[in-house]
């Protein structure tokens, strides 16, 4: 989340997406040069891309989230209202933590499509399951242990995806990262509209949620195609071209690779002396071993340097921070897992997608007036949140 705050700050090595990755070498092939203006984002489609981006961030979670009244009637001797959303939070937390170390080895576009890797596997492991439990081939025990599983990794691909597409509107206009922050928000309300339909129009529980979870696979599905086209836009690609610094562009194009930076710096002894056959096999397994210290002590400076970064980030914004870390911790505290136990008898299991949607809906509300041209100081924020 830190990387949608539009600061002065440059985090190291995050503008070029990657050091290592050859897809990066290429999208930069087609880069408009940054001495031209900026390309318009005719009819609003990046704008509108990015909002579907944002949507398939959370489409996920939020499918989890409401489908908890069928997750409790599947599973009625476990609480998956409390342990489905904790173990995807604590999996997205994880999954941010190590993408500021390993966030100069992979390229943007490896980061968003693993994300989506883990999506499609994570929704389709829940309609497998569910056709496995029904016809008596998994056993519930079996079936639970799957599925918090599938939550567990969705969470890590949601944090990684969150980061990404986060870094990546830092490097467009502000309207982008204020886009992103709206569609996390309206994902909510459109899951939960997708819930009421789909339980309130189907005739048994089971085949509403199977449509429930299909659509939410396919619109993921979707997104995919969406983020090739966003990528090979030439206005994302003006703007990646414009936060690319002058150091990493010489690095990539001396150094694909941390083990080529070795050979880069022994060529010219390499070149003047002629090695025996033992002695190649000595230098090779030499360089082996360096390249793998110089990797290891390279992902602990980055991620020491990208803990810093963020500390320093944090000392200029801690009021807004303190104030979204406490909504988040009372939002997450009592929803969904003490709503979840209010029972109402007359209405059945709708209890829980009533509370989850009218949640939904109140925060896509809220956030879209932060639409409006008007600001509020950060002090003011934290009191109102305290």
């Amino acid at each position: 989340m830190d990387e949608s705050m539009n600061t002065n700050i440059t985090e190291p090595g995050f503008r070029n997406g990657s050091s290592s990755c050859e897809e990066d070498d290429e999208e930069r092939k087609d880069l408009i040069p940054s001495s031209l203006s900026p390309p318009k984002d005719k009819y609003n489609m990046i704008y509108i891309i990015m909002f579907i981006l944002s949507l398939g961030v959370l489409f996920p979670y939020q499918s989890y989230v409401a489908g908890l009244d069928y997750f409790t009637y599947l599973y009625p001797s476990y609480k998956p209202e409390l342990a489905l959303p904790l173990s995807n939070i604590i999996a997205a937390l994880l999954s941010i933590t190590v993408s500021i170390g390993i966030i100069n080895y992979l390229s943007i576009s490896f980061r968003l499509n693993i994300g989506y890797v883990f999506f499609i596997i994570c929704l389709s492991t829940v309609l497998l399951l569910d056709i496995g439990i029904n016809n008596c081939t998994i056993s519930t025990e079996t079936g639970f242990a799957l599925t918090l599983l599938s939550a567990l990794f969705s969470g890590f691909g949601g944090g990684i995806q969150q980061s990404t597409l986060y870094g990546l509107s830092g490097m467009l206009p502000e309207r982008f990262t204020q886009c992103l922050m709206f569609g996390e928000a309206a994902a909510g309300s459109i899951v939960a509209i997708n819930r009421i339909i789909t339980k309130a129009s189907s005739g048994s529980e089971r085949t509403g949620t199977l449509i429930f979870f299909s659509i939410s696979l396919f619109f993921i599905i979707a997104c995919v195609g969406l983020q090739f086209v966003l990528r090979k836009s030439p206005f994302v690609k003006y703007y990646f071209a414009q936060n690319t610094s002058k150091e990493n562009k010489r690095f990539e194009l001396n150094c694909r690779s941390i083990k080529n930076c070795q050979c880069l710096k022994r060529r010219d002894s390499v070149d003047t002396i002629q090695l025996t056959q033992i002695g190649e096999k000595q230098e090779e397994e030499e360089e082996d071993t360096t390249s793998k210290y110089e990797f290891k002590n390279q992902f602990k400076n980055h991620l020491i340097d990208g803990l810093v970064f963020r500390y320093r980030i944090l000392k200029k914004i801690w009021q807004p921070f303190i104030s979204v870390f406490l909504i988040f911790f009372v939002t997450l505290l009592v929803f969904p897992s003490i709503t979840s136990d209010v029972q109402y008898c007359k209405i059945g299991d709708w209890p829980i997608v009533i509370h989850t949607s009218l949640f939904n809906f109140a925060d896509t509300i809220a956030r879209a007036l932060c639409l409006l041209p008007y600001r509020v100081s950060p002090k003011s924020l934290l009191i109102i949140s305290i």
